[in-house]
């Protein structure tokens, strides 16, 4: 089974704010929102969206925020609202309609009309966002647009020739920017995230050939304007010898982040290390509905005795790897292929919205777990502990190499639980990914297997 569901059938909530109105089609002299489909993509990922809605509808969209989903039978169904961004030109099937039409209009599917009564109650008053997502409300995008252009006359670097939506959801609206030399990406952030743009830009500056070139922050807005990387993303695949480089460049990176913990916790990297974990486990296994995580997806009963009876010898791996003499450093958080960059002079590390200070060797589980996924890797049978002793390389200054392996024995099946332990606890809310509580014993389970795997 699919852990996240990717073909969509969006219906449609495009919106203008002045005067309030509705975008609706045609459909043999009845009215319905438009709908679009579109699939093999991630949810977060509106490039396909606004795309399809381009081809079929011949409109120009920002997509605001999805307003309802319903998952069933592989197929996700949502209700996306969405700001017009340029004129209506086409309107033989598609017409604006305002409040006092609604009474005049009959609808396809009657359940829309309440739908849309109720957008037009909404529209009267000022709508407040959830932990500043403020792109989640009309006039944002013309918002951070100018100030975009503002930093671009600013550096000389010319007319943008397009600017895309490229991801919105709860943790972030991301845009990119092409000039006719280079694309540039814009990230807006959430309040529970602020600490990411002042983060990069600490980065860029005492290690500026790990991270996109940062042009420009805005603290107040949780804005970040980046140059794109150079290379090709791990995620496309590479062979041994570029998950290595990877590897030795991270624990470069992390060794590097150990003179800066005081900068580091000042710009709002949280303390996530294996005492934190500790306080957490107990928690965590006895929260029953998360280890569930929706139905078919969540742990099974032997796996939550099994979690169960581990806990104290958890707890004790907390212990033991607090106190493998190894400092606290830089974790991203969220290391997959998916957020390294790898050209032949530099290795680029994106997405550091989960960042925090913790043990280093967490941070090791999902960068291995996406090696296992490399083709390139299927035939080579020690790829994974060749990546594991290029990792360990630049920490034989801390440790002899068999302290360095018994830490990262100890520190897999840990990992996954920091890993769950972040969906568990420190996601924003509310939210509409349907899929994110599946994380949590998604991730469990893995801890199960590592420790499985590593203890025997």
């Amino acid at each position: 089974m699919s852990l996240i569901e990717d073909r969509f059938e969006d219906t449609l909530l495009i919106a203008r704010q002045e005067p309030p109105a509705v975008l609706v089609m045609a459909v043999q002299g009845r009215w319905r929102l438009p709908t679009i489909h579109t699939a093999v993509h991630h949810p977060a990922d509106v490039g396909p969206t606004r795309l399809a809605i381009r081809d079929q509808l011949g409109l120009d969209t920002a997509v605001l925020s999805c307003r309802h989903v319903d998952v069933a039978d592989g197929r996700v169904r949502r209700l996306l609202e969405l700001e017009l961004l340029t004129g209506l030109s086409d309107e033989s099937t598609l017409r604006w309609v305002q409040a006092g039409d609604l009474s005049h209009l009959v609808f396809v599917e009657p359940s829309q009309a309440s739908l849309l009564d109720a957008w037009f109650l909404q529209a009267a008053t000022p709508r407040a966002t959830h932990d500043g997502r403020d792109w989640t409300v009309a006039g944002w995008w013309a918002h951070a647009t100018s100030w975009i252009m503002r930093q671009f006359s600013a550096r000389g670097l010319g007319p943008a020739r397009a600017i895309e939506q490229v991801r919105a959801w709860e943790f972030s609206c991301v845009l990119r920017v092409q000039t006719d030399q280079e694309a540039l990406f814009f990230k807006a952030l959430p309040r529970s995230y602020a600490s990411e743009p002042l983060l990069v830009r600490h980065l860029a500056e005492w290690e500026p050939a790990s991270v996109p070139e940062v042009l420009a922050t805005n603290a107040q807005e949780r804005w970040l304007l980046m140059r794109s990387c150079r290379g090709r993303v791990l995620e496309a695949g590479a062979p041994l010898a570029t998950w290595e480089r990877v590897a030795g460049r991270y624990a470069e990176l992390q060794i590097a982040s150990t003179a800066h913990l005081g900068t580091l916790r000042a710009l709002g990297c949280r303390e996530r290390g294996p005492l934190e974990l500790r306080t957490v486990i107990g928690a965590l296994v006895e929260d029953e509905p998360a280890l569930v995580g929706g139905a078919e997806h969540g742990l099974t009963a032997e796996e939550m005795r099994r979690l169960h009876t581990l806990r104290p010898e958890l707890e004790a791996a907390c212990d033991e790897l607090a106190q493998s003499g190894l400092p606290a450093a830089l974790e991203h958080g969220d290391l997959w292929s998916s957020n390294v960059y790898v050209a032949d002079d530099r290795v680029a590390f994106i997405d550091w919205t989960d960042a925090n200070l913790s043990h280093p060797f967490f941070s090791l589980m999902p960068l291995l777990q996406s090696a296992s996924w490399d083709p390139y890797l299927s035939t080579v049978p020690d790829a994974q502990q060749r990546i594991v002793d290029r990792y360990l390389e630049p920490w034989t200054a801390y440790a002899p190499p068999e302290s360095l392996r018994r830490a990262v024995t100890v520190a897999r099946p840990l990992a996954a639980i920091h890993i769950a332990g972040s969906y568990w606890r420190d996601i924003p809310r509310p939210h509409g990914q349907w899929w994110l509580e599946r994380m949590v014993p998604f991730f469990l389970r893995i801890a199960l297997q590592e420790w499985a795997a590593t203890r025997g």
